[in-house]
């Protein structure tokens, strides 16, 4: 799994490497057309992995204690893109392949130093696939820091300014029980990053007395220039709508009246959400209390729990 495999090819001594993870090595094609097929398959490989590992590795570092570090890297060949999570102290790291081929986040351990170099499995001896982002690096940790260390739970976000990230738009929204991969979605003008968005999001729901459904039917009641749980009901001077305990409405308060409906809600596959140019998604689960991060292109990175 290593991005640097010279370094270790010749001094590799955990013999729980016996079995490569999936879809990592050249395929051994005999003829032109399975030779050609395997070499569409590597690309198509390469392709998915690289845009998920570099989006990911912002937000992995969110997720991350103090002096770890996390970047993307491809593999020396180039068939697959890892992200990679360093630790501050120590010679070891985690690399995590992104996920590809129906398949989550693989996890391999490795140590230049020593020379070993091993994946995460299962009691079964399977990989053990992550389903999520932020599940992904909680094993990596754990995996990584000795085991007397105390770890401190990896879901909730690290207060920090949030003037350090790009402010962005995003979607926010859900799919129907029914039809899983349709979503009914609002925009989010600003604040979309999840570091952000998500604290918003837990305020939000703990102001709307911790109600996941009725706070779907709000959000979705309107499109929003922001979210703010502190907002009122004071009649505001501008183009916008104030709804208290959501935030501020994206609509003409001139155009609210008994006779006149909002616009209704986006709906569109999940996987067309890249077509709607929005930099974050974020997908509630009435039922789970909890909320779904995914990319500007529909692809999921994490899910969270809204009770923080």
């Amino acid at each position: 799994m290593s991005s640097q495999p010279s370094q270790r090819s010749e001094h590799r001594t955990d013999t729980r490497h016996e079995a490569p993870l999936p879809s990592h090595h050249p395929f051994g094609a005999t003829d032109c057309a399975a030779g050609c097929a395997a070499s569409s398959q590597r690309h198509r490989i390469a392709a998915e992995t690289r845009e998920v590992a570099i989006t990911s590795a912002g937000f992995a570092a969110d997720l991350l204690p103090p002096h770890w570090t996390a970047h993307a890297a491809p593999t020396a060949d180039g068939s697959v893109y890892l992200l990679i999570l360093t630790p501050g102290t120590g010679t070891g790291r985690a690399e995590l392949v992104a996920p590809h081929a129906g398949r989550g986040w693989a996890i391999g351990i490795t140590d230049p130093v020593t020379g070993t170099d091993t994946v995460l499995r299962t009691t079964d001896g399977d990989v053990a696939y992550q389903a999520t982002l932020a599940d992904a690096v909680r094993a990596a940790r754990a995996a990584l820091q000795p085991p007397a260390q105390p770890m401190p739970d990896s879901t909730p976000l690290r207060p920090v300014p949030t003037g350090r990230y790009i402010d962005s738009n995003c979607l926010i929204g859900v799919t129907d029980p029914r039809y899983p991969h349709i979503v009914r979605a609002r925009t989010v003008g600003s604040g979309g990053h999840p570091h952000a968005m998500l604290p918003t999001l837990r305020r939000i729901w703990a102001a709307n007395s911790h109600d996941s459904r009725a706070l779907v039917t709000r959000l979705l009641a309107h499109d929003w220039h922001y979210l703010d749980p502190t907002t009122g009901t004071r009649t505001s001077v501008t183009d916008h709508r104030r709804i208290a305990g959501i935030g501020l409405a994206d609509s003409p308060d001139a155009r609210h009246n008994a006779d006149t409906e909002p616009e209704p809600a986006c709906v569109v596959p999940l996987t067309a959400v890249g077509e709607l140019d929005t930099a974050w998604l974020y997908l509630l689960d009435p039922a789970e209390d909890t909320v779904t991060v995914h990319t500007g292109d529909g692809d999921p990175i994490s899910r969270h729990p809204l009770q923080h």
